[in-house]
């Protein structure tokens, strides 16, 4: 993953309330913005009471897009909300608009997003900024929390991008904010679908520090994947956990299949695994070669007759 550096100059180099609007649009910037189609779209369960058979692989690749979903699409929401309405301060010449300062009543800080066009390469820097109440009209106090670049050549319909988020610094600023280290994702959008990695480097929210990697893709008629690396005890020895790659695939009407590959920690051989689900995310068909656990169902009953595999450099395992 490539490393996300976060985009300040635009905060820290305007004064917000010193210029009156330009007279271009500034709200134009929003169309170029990711938004909600970069959250993943596995279908859920809507009535978990019921007692099933579930798909294990269903149930981790459910975890992680929801957490995916959480994270990426509250920011987003945020950001279209936001751009909804005029800018708070622009600037024609330097292509800057800002909106905000935000604050509810009992936030410590105040809360700014910046977009800056640069027309000499076509590309779009923006950030969501945080400053301390106290020091309010100090314009050198912005601290970027989350910023993003939009490549040259964007449109409504079809871009390429990274965002990332410092919870570090986020954590600095407003101790309510309990989470620290960075998330990042990049992503490519257009017409049909869309495809991004995205991971954590030293995240944590009161547990284990976690390094995780994953990549996933998506058209927008509701099939998808997902490739994860992991790690687990599945079969308990002296050496410790097995790592799992897999890659997970879900079909619209929300059956899927998961093929992994297991090595390390206490097997002999390395060793494989299937695990298929119906539209109800139940087992239609398991299967694995590193204990003596029988088999369940048909492959023939699996949404994908195949197993599929990355065929790129696999992420880094989670922890």
């Amino acid at each position: 993953m490539r490393t996300f550096a976060l985009i300040t100059a635009a905060l820290t180099t305007v004064a917000l309330t010193a210029c009156e609007p330009m007279d271009g649009d500034p709200g134009v910037y929003a169309d170029v913005l990711p938004d909600s189609r970069l959250e993943v779209n596995l279908p859920v369960e809507l009535d978990g009471a019921r007692t099933k058979d579930w798909s294990e692989a269903y149930l981790f690749t459910a975890r992680v897009t929801s957490d995916v979903n959480n994270l990426v699409g509250g920011i987003l929401t945020t950001v279209g909300a936001v751009t909804q309405f005029p800018a708070s301060w622009s600037d024609e010449e330097a292509n800057t608009a800002v909106w905000g300062p935000f604050a509810d009543a009992l936030d410590p800080v105040e809360t700014v997003l910046s977009v800056h066009y640069e027309p000499t390469t076509d590309e779009y820097d923006w950030a969501i900024a945080q400053r301390p109440k106290e020091l309010a009209g100090d314009d050198t106090a912005w601290v970027a929390v989350i910023a993003g670049h939009v490549d040259a050549g964007a449109t409504r319909d079809d871009s390429t991008g990274w965002m990332a988020i410092d919870f570090t610094a986020a954590n600095e600023l407003n101790p309510n904010q309990t989470a620290t280290g960075t998330f990042g994702v990049t992503y490519d959008i257009d017409p049909d679908g869309v495809s991004a990695e995205a991971g954590f480097e030293g995240f944590t929210d009161g547990g284990d520090e976690v390094d995780a990697y994953y990549r996933y893709g998506q058209d927008f008629g509701g099939d998808g994947f997902m490739d994860l690396v992991w790690t687990e005890d599945l079969h308990p020895g002296p050496v410790g956990d097995e790592t799992l790659a897999m890659r997970s695939r879900w079909l619209s009407t929300g059956e899927g299949r998961a093929d992994a590959v297991v090595f390390d920690g206490d097997l002999a051989a390395p060793g494989a695994l299937t695990d298929c689900w119906d539209t109800a995310f139940e087992v239609a068909y398991y299967d694995q070669s590193w204990s003596d656990e029988e088999d369940r169902g048909e492959e023939a009953a699996c949404a994908f007759d195949q197993a599929e595999w990355n065929e790129e450099d696999a992420p880094e395992p989670i922890d």
